[in-house]
């Protein structure tokens, strides 16, 4: 598999405060990876660096084979798309005007969407299910609903990355499976999805490699069968736990039971 995204030695700080050390990762083409922690680790701060949002204090990210850094900002949004965890859009412009800035990207200055673009457009709004809302300001949205606002836009990027934080966060039960689901089919044409996810169950069913970040490094990396055992939630989340194979060997459950006093 092609690999797209590279962190070769990579570290970051906050201030005085190291946030993330050394770390080497390959993201391949096809793959759906699930980046797990505990809060503060430095999840959403690992995807901002992948979009050249934040500066690394060492080392780099290579990008589809180029060095991030080196590459303009309209080239970058070509091939890698972000879903943020903030949903605040208060401006009041209409849902299908949001997700069309997926496409700007690909167009020239001041040159107007094409028929393939309009088509993109539709087509992101329908597999998240805003083509009903589609003329309605996203000011008069629930939390949800912009969420799926900012995955239709990212999906109208057509980008070989897709980074997601906390992607299901806003959703009701329904929705984060759809979303889920929508990943798995993404990472079956070829597209490379990678999302900070909290839900241990669902990221074990719906991610065929996880990303365990804690202590500033990758602590582990594997299949979710490799990765959430009892002793890296309760080394790394402090919680014990309970782990139950699910219904028809999809993923598993997660069960806390305790949690370590600190």
């Amino acid at each position: 598999m092609d690999v797209l995204l590279e962190a070769r030695d990579l570290s970051f700080d906050y201030g005085s405060k190291p946030i993330l050390r050394n770390l080497q990762l390959r993201c391949h083409a096809g793959e759906s990876i699930g980046l797990i922690g505990p809060n503060g680790a430095g999840k959403t701060t690992l995807l901002r660096l992948f979009m050249n949002l934040v500066s690394p204090v060492a080392g780099e990210v290579q990008l589809c084979g180029e060095n991030l850094r080196r590459l303009p900002r309209k080239e970058i949004a070509r091939r890698i798309s972000l879903v943020p965890q903030d949903v605040a859009l208060s401006y009041a412009l209409s849902v299908r005007e949001v997700v069309s800035m997926g496409r700007n990207p690909h167009l020239g200055r001041f040159e107007p969407e094409g028929e393939k673009d309009l088509e993109i457009v539709q087509r992101s709004l329908e597999v998240t299910e805003m083509g009903e809302l589609a003329e309605r300001t996203v000011d008069t949205l629930s939390g949800g609903e912009r969420q799926r606002v900012l995955i239709a836009r990212a999906l109208a990027q057509e980008t070989p990355v897709l980074l997601l934080d906390e992607p299901t966060a806003n959703l009701d039960l329904c929705h984060q499976l759809e979303v889920l689901q929508l990943l798995q089919r993404l990472t079956s044409q070829g597209v490379c999805a990678i999302a900070a996810i909290h839900d241990l169950s669902l990221a074990s069913r719906f991610f065929d490699r996880l990303l365990l970040v804690c202590d500033q490094e990758i602590v582990a990396d594997g299949s979710p069968q490799t990765v959430l055992t009892e002793e890296n939630l309760w080394r790394y989340f402090r919680i014990r736990a309970v782990i139950e194979n699910a219904p028809e060997g999809k993923g598993f459950s997660v069960i806390p039971m305790e949690s370590s006093p600190h």
